[in-house]
Order: structure tokens, then C-alpha cells, then sequence
């Protein structure tokens, strides 16, 4: 499949237009497509890596381009193509340099500028919009504290380019009345597990001296590389591994460091998949607590970040 691309494009060059027709529908044939991801080969259809990937879809967007200019299959390559660079790492300069140059081949569209943005809330722009925005990363904020009921958010942009962007919010309010959120990208949850037997069950009532074992379920729809989670700690728990390190499971690897009050990880790659990441504790007083939550942040793309909700725990 990897060398369709540049077949269909031999067949074109030596004017047999209709076998080089023929090659594009068998590529359309094994395609993944999605309005959100555009259009793609995934690695189990190549049998190959990420980057294999990235370079069969650049060959791809060249050879529609190249037979069939008008066909919506280009712009859907260039859109998974750019979304890939949101949330994970190119890998070597001669990868991206493929990629960049299949998007500037195929397209002046693409590159040109993106225009201004204009946010609004219920009519009323937010001062400045664009002319306020971060140079380098575009990023604008606003005091919204003031606000009561629920104001519609409108943003528009005077170019027709592609584009993305995201709205955050930061709030302060009691660890308790925390609930789960999370993104189309990526969901986290967290539930405490206590030692019974040869088992381990649920529970939000313990005894001092327990060992227990926090278990952060990862839903990822997509992969994410440089994901950072931080894990609030209840204050009756004490890891019972205390160095640093490297752990290896549940297909991934990340780095693990304990803190004073969280646990935080470090994964270099996170493929689209579901993730169980677990580590024991020791329950070390009593008195009554909050779980604590778990937090995800891609670190190429902040906007793609969850949080788990926060839950009592009483320790006997």
C-alpha cells in the first residue's frame, strides 16, 4: 500500500491516466476518514510505523493533487497531516521536511495568512481579540469573573484559511466539588482499590496500615506524545515505591516521580488506545479526605488535557 502513491504517479507521468485512476480508488478503498481527522492509512493497513505513515500520506496528497486536482481527498490528507503536528513529534528532519513540502506543493491556500479573529461573548467583543493575543503562541485571556448565567462564545475570522484553536477556563473552587472533564481527545478517571486478600476491591472507607492502589484509567482517541499527568495525593497516602524511575506497562513506558502531595508521569508516545497505569500506597493516619484528582496535559498542544473528578476518603 506505502508504494501506491508513487505508482499512481509513474502511471500518470508516462500518460496512462486511467490504471493511475485506478490506483487513487484503491487507495480511497483502504483509507481511514473522519469530518474531525480528515482522511489517513493506519500503521495496522501499512504494517509499518508512525512515520510511515506520515510519509504515505504526504505521497498520497502529491498523487491526488497531481490526478485529480478538484478531489476532496487532498485538503482531507492535508487536514490529518497537520493535526498529526498538534499533538505528536515529527520524528527526523527529513520527515518533516516531507511532510512541510507536500503541504506547500499541494496547496497556496493553506499558507497564506490566517486573518484576524474576533471573540465575542453575548455581542460583546472581548477587548482586543487578536491585537491582544500572545506573538508566538496566539494565546488570549480574559477575565471573565464577572459573568453570570451562561454567555454564548462566538469567534469569527475574517479568512477563509484552515485553522484551530480552543477555549479554556481556570476557576478556583473546594477539591471536593471537583468533577471529571476531559476532551474529544483524551479522558482520565482515578479510583482507589484496597488490599484484600490476594485481591484488590474498591473502596472509599479505610484503615490505617492498608495498602491501597490508585488505578488512572487513559482513554486517548488519538496518539499524543510529551503527555504530562499530575496526580493529587490524599494526605493519608505515602507511595510505597519512593525512588524515581522508569516503569514499563500497559504497552507505554513513562518516568515516575513521587512529590510531596502528587505522584506525576511523563510519557514520551501515548498511541490511541486505553491506558490502566497503577501504583500501591500505604495509608499512614486517620481522619476524613478527598482523593485528590489526576490531571493529562499533552504538552505539544495544552488544549488537549483531562482531569479526573475528586472523591471522600475516610480512614478509620
Amino acid at each position: 500500500l506505502d508504494v501506491k502513491p508513487e505508482a499512481a504517479m509513474l502511471l500518470f507521468g508516462n500518460s496512462r491516466n486511467g490504471e493511475a485512476v485506478k490506483v487513487l480508488e484503491s487507495l480511497r478503498q483502504y483509507a481511514s476518514t473522519s469530518p474531525a481527522q480528515g482522511m489517513w492509512w493506519k500503521s495496522e493497513v501499512l504494517n509499518n510505523s508512525f512515520a510511515d505513515m506520515l510519509i504515505t500520506a504526504s505521497s498520497a496528497a502529491e498523487a491526488f493533487h497531481a490526478i485529480e486536482p478538484s478531489a476532496p481527498a487532498t485538503d482531507m490528507i492535508r487536514q490529518w497531516l497537520i493535526i498529526q503536528k498538534q499533538t505528536t513529534d515529527w520524528g527526523t528532519a527529513p520527515i518533516a521536511s516531507r511532510v512541510a513540502a507536500s503541504v506547500l506543493a499541494t496547496t497556496d491556500k493553506w499558507i497564506s495568512k490566517a486573518g484576524d479573529v474576533r471573540i465575542s461573548l453575548d455581542g460583546k467583543e472581548i477587548a482586543g481579540s487578536t491585537a491582544s493575543a500572545d506573538n508566538y503562541t496566539g494565546e488570549l485571556r480574559a477575565d471573565l469573573s464577572g459573568l453570570t448565567g451562561t454567555p454564548r462564545l462566538t469567534v469569527s475570522r475574517s479568512s477563509a484559511t484552515p485553522a484551530w484553536g480552543s477555549v479554556t477556563r481556570r476557576a478556583v473552587r473546594p477539591m471536593s466539588e471537583v468533577e471529571a472533564a476531559g476532551c474529544d481527545a483524551v479522558s482520565i478517571t482515578k479510583r482507589i482499590y484496597r488490599s484484600e486478600g490476594t485481591g484488590w476491591v474498591a473502596a472509599d472507607t479505610l484503615a490505617a496500615g492498608d495498602r491501597v492502589r490508585v488505578e488512572l484509567t487513559i482513554k486517548a482517541t488519538r496518539t499524543i506524545d510529551y503527555v504530562a499527568i499530575t496526580d493529587d495525593r490524599a494526605a493519608c497516602l505515602e507511595p510505597v515505591e519512593q525512588t524515581p524511575g522508569y516503569v514499563f506497562a500497559e504497552g507505554i513506558a513513562f518516568y515516575r516521580e513521587n512529590r510531596d502531595a502528587a505522584t506525576n508521569l511523563f510519557i514520551d508516545r501515548m498511541p490511541a488506545g486505553t491506558y490502566r497505569i497503577s501504583y500501591d500506597m500505604w495509608v499512614n493516619n486517620a481522619g476524613r479526605f478527598t482523593s485528590g484528582i489526576a490531571t493529562l496535559q499533552s504538552q505539544y498542544a495544552p488544549e488537549m488535557t483531562a482531569h479526573s473528578g475528586a472523591s471522600p476518603l475516610t480512614v478509620r
